[in-house]
């Protein structure tokens, strides 16, 4: 993977292009609150 868009051809012409996304603020703390569920759990109590 380099992380670069790659154009897809279709009859040698540009068709579509494949690009890597950047994670948004809320898909990374969605995953940090995913990922320490537990801990947030306890600190409720």
């Amino acid at each position: 993977m380099t992380g670069r868009p790659v154009t897809v051809l279709k009859n040698n012409k540009p068709w579509v292009v494949i690009a890597p996304v950047e994670p948004s603020a809320a898909d990374v703390a969605i995953d940090f609150m995913d990922e320490y569920a537990e801990v947030f759990e306890e600190l409720a109590k």
